[in-house]
């Protein structure tokens, strides 16, 4: 298993908006670090579907 590449960065003027953006049961249960990465991955996504049309 490939070794994932860790980065610290600075979110606490972003940690109350992640935190609040769902208000499924699941999206609360998620440590803070998975929401970051679900919603980034989900981005970038979005970008790639944009720039295929």
């Amino acid at each position: 298993m490939a070794q994932r590449e860790r980065l610290s960065i600075d979110v606490s003027d972003i940690k109350e908006v992640v935190e609040n953006c769902r208000d499924d049961i699941a999206w609360q249960e998620m440590p803070l670090s998975t929401k970051i990465r679900v919603l980034v991955k989900e981005r970038l996504e979005q970008i790639r579907a944009e720039k295929e049309k």
